[in-house]
C-alpha cells in the first residue's frame, strides 16, 4: 500500500498529515484512500480534511462527497473508528453540496450539525457562512435566510455570504444564467431579501416576476406584498395591494399588520371591516394585527368588539391571540380584564408572562410586575431576555438599589448580561437608582455596544445631572462610529441640556440631529426644545424656529395654538406628556391666554398623563406614594410641614414658585398660597 504500509506508527506524530499531502501531490490518491487498519484507528479529522481539501480545490465535487461518505463510514473497515467532522470538514463538504446543487445531502449535514451536542459548533459563524452559501447555491434562499437569522451576532464572513447569496440570485434574474427560477424559487429569494433588508434585490425579483407573468401565483404575490410591508414602503404596499388580481386572508392580514406597525390605526381598523364585509374569515394573524391597532390607539370599544369575535370564532385558546388581547387591555388601562384573559388561558408561555409584566410596567405598577414575575418563576416558566428587559424597565420606576443589585446577579447567573437590550435596561435601572458608577461599570463591560446601549448611558448621565458627561459620551459615540444615533439618543441629550440650562449645546444638538444625522424631529424633541428655550427666556425664538421648520406654513399667529398643533403634527396627540413643558413655559412667562389654549387642546383630545408614582426605602420597608394622593394616614401632617417650610422661605426673603401650568383658574391671583401650589402641582401630575 505505497508508503503507508508498515508505517502506522507514524500517525502518532506530525508525519502522518505530511505523508498524506505528499501522496496526494504525487497523484496516488487511489491507494492513499485505502488506509491500513493500524493507521485508520489513529487517523484524525485533520488528516481527512487534507484529503477532502485536495479534492475540493481540484473541483472534484462528487469525489469530495464520496470521500466524506467513506470518512463517515469509518474509512472502509468494519472495526475502524470514524473521526468526528470538525468545522473545516463541514465547510468543505457543504461547499461541494452547493456546487453540485445536492440539497438533500446539504440538509442532512445541517440536521447532523443541529443534533450535535457541541453547542460551539452550532454557533460557529464559519460553518454558518458555509450553510448560507450551500442553500443559496441550491436555490433555497429561505433556508439561507433562516440560517442567517439563527446567528444573533453575524460577523463579516457571514454577512458576506448572505449578501453574495442575494447578489448571485439577482444576477441570475437579470442575466438569465443557467438557473431558471420558478415562482417557488422566487418566494424563497424574496423571503431572504425581506429578512436581511435588501430592497434593490427585492425589486429585481419583483420586476422579473412581472416579465415572466408569475404574479398570478398568489403565494408569490403575497411574498412581494410582505416584502414591501416589512421594508416600510407604504406607497408600494398600497399600490401593489390594490393591483392584486386575487387576494386571500394572508394578503389582507399583511396590509393590516403594516398599518398597525406604522401607527395608522384608523386605516388598520377600517381595512379589517372591509375584509370582513368582503366575506373573508379572519385568522389569528388578522385579529392580532387588529388588536395591535386597538392597543396603539387605546380603542377600548373596538378592542372589546374584537374580543367578542375572537370568542365566537374560537381563537381565544391560541396563545398568540390571548397575548395580543392582554396587551390591548393593558394599553387601554384595563388591567383587570387583562388578568381575566390571562387566568383563562389553559397554558401560558414566556411570551404571555412577558406581556403581563410589560403591561403592569406601562401602567406604572412595578410592584404588580414583580409579583407576576415571581408567579412565573414559581410555575416553572424560565424567563427569556425580553421578559428580563421588561422587568428591569418596570423596576426602574421604583428606583430601589437593593432590588437592582439582586436582578443584576440573576442576569449574570442566567447569562442575560450578554444581550444588548437587556444591558441597556440594566443601565437605565442603575441610573434611575442614582448609582451612576454601577451603570458606567455595566456600560464599560459591554464589548459590543449598539445605539440602544449608548443611548441608555447618555440618558443615565442626563437624569443624574451630568450633562457634560452625556455630551462627551455622545461625541465619543460619533467619533468611534460605534453606532448610529437615533431619536431616543437625541431626546436624552436635549432633556439633559434642558434640565441643566445648556442653551447653546441644546441648539447645536437640535440642528445637528436633522442636518447631519438625518433624524426627523418628533414630538418629544420639539417639547424638549420648547422647554429649553422657555427656561432660558427665549420662547419667541423657539416659536420662530418652529415656524421656519413648520410643516404647515400657514400656521395661526396665536402662540399656544401654533405650538400645540405642531406637537400634534409630530406625533404627540396620544399623550399629554409633551404638552406639560409647554404649559410650564407659558405660565412662567405670564402668557395665560396661551396656557388656556394649550390646556383646551389637551382637554378636547381627552389626553392624559400616567400619574407619577414614587417609592422610598426606609428601615428595610418600601413605601409607595402617588402624585395628588390624599389617602395617606399622615397627609395632613405632611401638608402642614410643607406650609411651614413655605412660610419660612418667605420670611427669609425667598419666594415660592407660582407656576400655574395646571391651574383651573388661569389668573395669577389664584396662586398666592402654597395650598394652591400643592393642589395645582398634583393636578398636573395626574393629567388634570
Amino acid at each position: 500500500m505505497y508508503v503507508y504500509e508498515g508505517f502506522g506508527g507514524l500517525y502518532r506524530s506530525r508525519l502522518g498529515p505530511r505523508l498524506l499531502h505528499e501522496t496526494e501531490r504525487r497523484r496516488r490518491t487511489a491507494a492513499a484512500v485505502e488506509l491500513p487498519a493500524s493507521a485508520t484507528k489513529l487517523c484524525l479529522a485533520v488528516q481527512w480534511n487534507a484529503l477532502l481539501r485536495r479534492r475540493c480545490r481540484a473541483g472534484q465535487w462528487a469525489e469530495t462527497l464520496a470521500l466524506f461518505r467513506r470518512m463517515a463510514a469509518g474509512g472502509g473497515g468494519r472495526r475502524r473508528r470514524s473521526p468526528e467532522p470538525d468545522r473545516f470538514t463541514l465547510s468543505i463538504v457543504l461547499k461541494a453540496c452547493g456546487e453540485l446543487c445536492n440539497l438533500r445531502e446539504g440538509r442532512s449535514l445541517h440536521g447532523y450539525l443541529l443534533r450535535r451536542p457541541q453547542e460551539e459548533l452550532r454557533r460557529d459563524l464559519f460553518v454558518g457562512a458555509a450553510l448560507v452559501e450551500m442553500y443559496s447555491r441550491c436555490g433555497e434562499m429561505g433556508g439561507a435566510a433562516a440560517v442567517f437569522n439563527a446567528y444573533p451576532s453575524p460577523d463579516v464572513a457571514l454577512w458576506t455570504a448572505v449578501i453574495s447569496a442575494v447578489s448571485f440570485f439577482s444576477l441570475v434574474l437579470r442575466e438569465k444564467k443557467h438557473l431558471n427560477p420558478n415562482p417557488r424559487t422566487l418566494v424563497s429569494l424574496i423571503a431572504a431579501v425581506t429578512q436581511i433588508g435588501a430592497p434593490l434585490a427585492g425589486k429585481s425579483a419583483h420586476c422579473y416576476s412581472l416579465r415572466r407573468a408569475f404574479l398570478s401565483d398568489l403565494p408569490l404575490s403575497n411574498s412581494v406584498l410582505n416584502m414591501y410591508s416589512k421594508l416600510g414602503n407604504a406607497d408600494y404596499v398600497v399600490r401593489f395591494f390594490a393591483a392584486m388580481a386575487g387576494k386571500d386572508v394572508i394578503s389582507w392580514s399583511c396590509v393590516l399588520g403594516f398599518y398597525a406597525r406604522h401607527g395608522r390605526t384608523a386605516a388598520a381598523l377600517e381595512l379589517y371591516q372591509r375584509m370582513t364585509a368582503a366575506g373573508f374569515r379572519p385568522n389569528s394573524v388578522t385579529v392580532i394585527g387588529a388588536l395591535q391597532a386597538c392597543a396603539a390607539a387605546a380603542e377600548l370599544p373596538e378592542g372589546r368588539k374584537l374580543h367578542g369575535e375572537i370568542l365566537r370564532r374560537g381563537l381565544e385558546l391560541q396563545a398568540a391571540v390571548a397575548t395580543a388581547l392582554i396587551d390591548m387591555y393593558m394599553k387601554c388601562s384595563c388591567s383587570g380584564e387583562a388578568e381575566l384573559v390571562f387566568s383563562g388561558m389553559p397554558t401560558r408561555d414566556v411570551v404571555t408572562w412577558s406581556a403581563m409584566v410589560g403591561g403592569y410596567s406601562q401602567s406604572g405598577l412595578p410592584d404588580m410586575a414583580m409579583e407576576v414575575f415571581r408567579r412565573m418563576m414559581m410555575e416553572g416558566t424560565k424567563p427569556d431576555a425580553v421578559a428580563m428587559a421588561k422587568l428591569l424597565s418596570s423596576c426602574s420606576q421604583s428606583g430601589l438599589l437593593r432590588q437592582a443589585l439582586c436582578l443584576h446577579g440573576f442576569l449574570l447567573r442566567r447569562g442575560f448580561h450578554r444581550r444588548r437590550f437587556v444591558v441597556a435596561a440594566l443601565i437605565d435601572l442603575y441610573s434611575k437608582c442614582g448609582a451612576v458608577e454601577l451603570a458606567v461599570g455595566v456600560f464599560t463591560a459591554m464589548r459590543e455596544k449598539d445605539a440602544v446601549v449608548w443611548s441608555a448611558m447618555i440618558a443615565g448621565f442626563g437624569i443624574n445631572g451630568l450633562p457634560g458627561d452625556a455630551l462627551r459620551l455622545f461625541r465619543e459615540m460619533i467619533r468611534s462610529s460605534a453606532a448610529v444615533p437615533g431619536g431616543a439618543t437625541f431626546a436624552s441629550l436635549l432633556s439633559a441640556c434642558s434640565h441643566s440650562g445648556l442653551l447653546r449645546e441644546g441648539k447645536e444638538i437640535f440642528e445637528e440631529m436633522e442636518v447631519i444625522h438625518g433624524v426627523a424631529p418628533a414630538g418629544e424633541h420639539v417639547a424638549a426644545m420648547v422647554d429649553l428655550l422657555g427656561r432660558a427666556g427665549e420662547l419667541p425664538e423657539a416659536l420662530e424656529a418652529d415656524r421656519r421648520r413648520s410643516i404647515d406654513g400657514g400656521a395661526a399667529a396665536e402662540v399656544g395654538e401654533l405650538a400645540a398643533r405642531k406637537l400634534s403634527e409630530l406625533g404627540a396627540d396620544d399623550m399629554a406628556g409633551p404638552y406639560l413643558p409647554l404649559l410650564q413655559v407659558f405660565a412662567a412667562n405670564g402668557r395665560w391666554e396661551q396656557v388656556g389654549m394649550v390646556r383646551k387642546t389637551v382637554e378636547d383630545r381627552l389626553l392624559r398623563k400616567i400619574p407619577g408614582r414614587s417609592s422610598i426605602e426606609v428601615a428595610g420597608g418600601i413605601h409607595w406614594f402617588a402624585a395628588g394622593d390624599q389617602n395617606h394616614q399622615e397627609i395632613e401632617r405632611t401638608q402642614l410641614i410643607l406650609r411651614g417650610l413655605g412660610a419660612a422661605m418667605k420670611e427669609g426673603g425667598g419666594s415660592v414658585d407660582d407656576d400655574a401650568a395646571g391651574s383651573t383658574v388661569l389668573t395669577k391671583k389664584s396662586l398666592h398660597s402654597l395650598d394652591d401650589l400643592i393642589r395645582f402641582t398634583a393636578k398636573i401630575s395626574n393629567g388634570f
